[in-house]
């Protein structure tokens, strides 16, 4: 009774908080924004409040609540001195009289007061009056207690969308007891998910098909995937935009000096706030902006044109299958011919249908039979037991589906036209392949790797990275009139490859190099988090594959004639020319039979050897011949 009657207002109205009141609050608040410590906020000249927050701060002592006393006139809660060691900060603010007010006014001027949470004890009927000339963040956490009813306290957040805009508010929950209370079971932008119509500067380029203006209803719009996607966040954000251009009409990168270009200029000048095309990710460009969560991972790629020639490649015919499924088809072709073999013969053996038969199905007839099989073919003699059928029957259902298999598979090989470079990393083709190279603009070279920035320098010195084309159009266009290769992505790459005079591929996959990008946003902005959450709504919910697959479906499909695959003789040549080998083997194989077959019958043909005429030999031989003439005829 003495301590309640001792303890004196946080606030200057008729209505008391008291102070076991106020550390169940922070307690409970505390534990519901998983904070590591407190900070009790009081003013240097407002002595009747000192006593107060020392009791207040035993109080939390005593429940192993961290809590530390800091004049608010000198709080900065950017200094690492005031921050917790595991997590944000809980900041009191233990009066809202005049003091309070103007210290808070003079933080909030030099500082942003986003990043821990704030709470204000204060009984004022208006909130507006109280905090309308101090800036509170979009994104920051501002609660303020007020005694209700029956010493129910209500808490209420605050927030502007602006600086000069109107303050907002939002119920957040209340606070009767330890054992009864109830906070926002929502999350944080689910609270606050409007921008209350909002102007957002915005900074853009024509760069198909990432963003590309439209005219829809006599009205500009921009387009492409990413255009699309900043359309719907503008229906779901409630927020408005004002487009403009950099001067030099680049996306912007940040050089080696610190100094920025295009677009990434505007935004550290705060010329616009957000910037929307697809910005790679890089350390460097993080130093001056932020980015949102990445819209796609795209693949950086050096292009260069398609060799004229097609050169041979014989593993595309063994290619759809792995070597251990050509080595299980060899085997089970190998089983079912010694099955087929076995079974034939013990029906042979042991007087089955098969005895009645001509001898047939050894084991080299097994072997070109199931190799028959494989390759679609029939056979002239049907075996007559019900077990070899089944081995046939089973044998051609098999068949059927690995050649099925690996007709898919082949046709795709040629189709896809798949030219193997004769180099596979920078190296050999500026070397060997005497190839120069060039950057899609000044931010790609912080995507090349160590090793070929390295080796860049040391051929070129600095003088690639002036190589900065004016536009991805004339980039291409180079590459088919010289030996020009081209640092792009592959998703630019392709919007412009069929307005370009040559046919023009990617070097291998080892020489490329996986990039996020996302919209560029300015260096802690208190939207950003707000962006992050439309964003990865957006990607759970499927949407943005959605106007990723219909953006590029828009792009490839056209009313035009469809344009076929011409699949020319060097890509099956392989095929011909095993036609041919077998051909002359067999014409080969052929003539030696030929010669085999007539050396064998000319040998048949041939009359016995004659022995040597010899005196003795002369008398035998006319005896025989008068007996063979003097033999009686029988009757």
């Amino acid at each position: 009774m003495m301590l309640i009657i001792a303890t004196p207002c946080f606030c200057e109205r008729e209505r008391l908080i008291q102070l076991t009141t106020a550390a169940g609050v922070l307690s409970s608040l505390k534990n519901y924004f998983l904070n590591g410590c407190v900070f009790l906020l009081t003013t240097e000249y407002h002595t009747e409040t000192r006593p107060s927050s020392v009791k207040l701060g035993r109080l939390l002592s005593d429940e192993s609540i961290l809590t530390t006393h800091v004049p608010l006139h000198s709080f900065n809660h950017t200094l690492a001195d005031y921050k917790c060691r595991n997590s944000g900060p809980l900041n009191v603010i233990l009066s809202g009289d005049i003091r309070a007010m103007s210290s808070l006014r003079q933080l909030s001027e030099t500082t942003s007061l986003s990043g821990p949470t704030w709470l204000m004890f204060s009984n004022v009927s208006s909130l507006e009056e109280l905090l309308d000339d101090i800036n509170i963040p979009f994104d920051c956490e501002f609660l303020v207690a007020r005694q209700g009813e029956n010493g129910v306290i209500i808490l209420t957040e605050v927030y502007k969308t602006a600086t000069g805009r109107p303050l907002l508010n939002n119920y957040f929950g209340y606070w009767a007891s330890k054992m009864k209370f109830r906070f926002s079971s929502a999350d944080f932008y689910s609270r606050r998910s409007s921008l209350q119509g909002l102007l957002i500067s915005v900074a853009t380029i024509e760069n198909p098909p990432i963003t590309a203006f439209e005219k829809i209803d006599g009205q500009m719009k921009l387009g492409g995937y990413f255009g699309v996607v900043w359309q719907v966040l503008e229906q779901r954000m409630q927020f408005g935009t004002n487009f403009t251009f950099p001067e030099d009409g680049g996306r912007g990168s940040v050089l080696i000096n610190g100094t920025a270009t295009g677009m990434i200029k505007m935004i550290q000048d705060k010329q616009v706030h957000v910037a929307v095309d697809a910005f790679g990710m890089s350390g460097i460009r993080a130093m001056v902006v932020d980015f949102t969560v990445p819209l796609l991972s795209t693949r950086y790629c050096v292009f260069v044109k398609s060799p004229d020639e097609v050169k041979l490649q014989w593993d595309n015919f063994l290619a759809p299958f792995s070597l251990m499924l050509w080595i299980a088809m060899v085997v089970t072709a190998l089983i079912i011919s010694v099955h087929l073999t076995l079974l034939c013969y013990l029906g042979e053996r042991y007087g089955n249908q098969e005895a009645k038969e001509i001898k047939f199905y050894t084991l080299s007839d097994s072997l070109l039979l199931v190799l028959g099989l494989f390759c679609q073919q029939g056979h002239d003699t049907t075996p007559q037991t019900y077990s070899c059928r089944v081995v046939c029957i089973s044998t051609y259902i098999i068949a059927m589906m690995v050649f099925g298999t690996y007709s898919a598979t082949f046709i795709s090989f040629l189709a896809v036209q798949d030219n193997r470079l004769p180099y596979t990393d920078l190296k050999s083709l500026l070397e060997e392949g005497g190839y120069t190279f060039g950057l899609s603009s000044k931010h790609a070279q912080n995507y090349i790797s160590e090793r070929s920035r390295q080796f860049l320098e040391s051929k070129f010195g600095e003088s690639y990275q002036d190589d900065v084309q004016p536009s991805v159009l004339d980039g291409l266009q180079r590459v088919c009139n010289s030996e020009y290769s081209y640092l792009i992505p592959m998703d630019t790459a392709l919007a412009f490859k069929g307005r370009v005079d040559c046919e023009i591929v990617p070097l291998p996959r080892e020489t490329s190099l996986y990039i996020p990008q996302g919209f560029a946003i300015v260096k802690h902005s208190p939207y950003r988090g707000l962006f992050n959450y439309n964003l990865n709504r957006l990607r759970a919910n499927g949407l943005l594959y959605k106007y990723r697959v219909y953006d590029s479906m828009r792009r490839t499909c056209s009313k035009e004639k469809r344009i076929w695959t011409n699949v020319r003789l060097e890509e099956v040549m392989a095929i011909i020319i095993l036609l041919l080998a077998g051909i002359m083997v067999s014409v080969v194989e052929l003539l030696l039979e030929r010669v085999t077959a007539s050396r064998t019958l000319m040998q048949q043909q041939r009359p016995p050897r004659s022995p040597g005429l010899h005196p003795s030999n002369i008398s035998s031989w006319q005896m025989e011949d008068n007996c063979e003439l003097e033999q009686p005829d029988v009757v």
